[in-house]
């Protein structure tokens, strides 16, 4: 199970990375904004060509935008072949029965790997952040809890542990 998760991390950083990073130089036949000569254009293509993501309407992908919670879920959903549960209304206060994202929403609710924020919105235009991300993948593959066999703190390696927050401690030590 740790190689799954790592696996998963791994792959859904990339995204984000990819998402996250400035692309230059012609167009291709998928995305108009997405080259052969990207240093992740091998990934990109291969979400697509995987059902993971099919970037925006109007043909682009948006390599330079950062991935919202909403996206994320449904990228999440997609990777592990969860389908859409479009009831209404979402458990989230802020989620409208008309969101295109309902269903991924509710998708990822309902198996419990996604909880919201304590006032019971889901906030599915906030950036995510590298935290939540962890955690979600951790939930959905059930490594959410504390690492009792690492007795080294997993988290000790990275430059920015102290900003690693409570709620997210145990997913991101694993």
């Amino acid at each position: 199970m740790g190689r799954k998760f790592v696996r998963a991390i791994q792959v859904m950083l990339c995204v984000m990375l990819v998402c996250m990073t400035v692309c230059y130089g012609a167009t291709n036949l998928v995305f108009s904004d997405v080259t052969e000569n990207h240093w992740c254009y091998a990934n990109i293509m291969s979400f697509y060509e995987k059902g993971y993501t099919n970037g925006y309407e109007d043909h682009t992908f948006r390599p330079d935008n950062p991935i919202s919670r909403a996206e994320y879920v449904k990228m999440v959903n997609q990777v592990f072949e969860y389908p859409p549960i479009n009831t209404t209304p979402c458990i989230f206060t802020d989620v409208a029965d008309d969101a295109w994202y309902l269903g991924c929403v509710n998708a990822a609710a309902q198996r419990g790997y996604l909880k919201g924020y304590e006032d019971g919105t889901f906030r599915p235009d906030n950036i995510i952040s590298r935290q939540e991300a962890v955690v979600i993948l951790a939930r959905l593959i059930g490594m959410d809890m504390p690492n009792e066999e690492n007795e080294e703190d997993a988290i000790s390696q990275y430059t920015d542990k102290e900003d690693v927050q409570d709620w997210a401690y145990a997913s991101v030590n694993h």
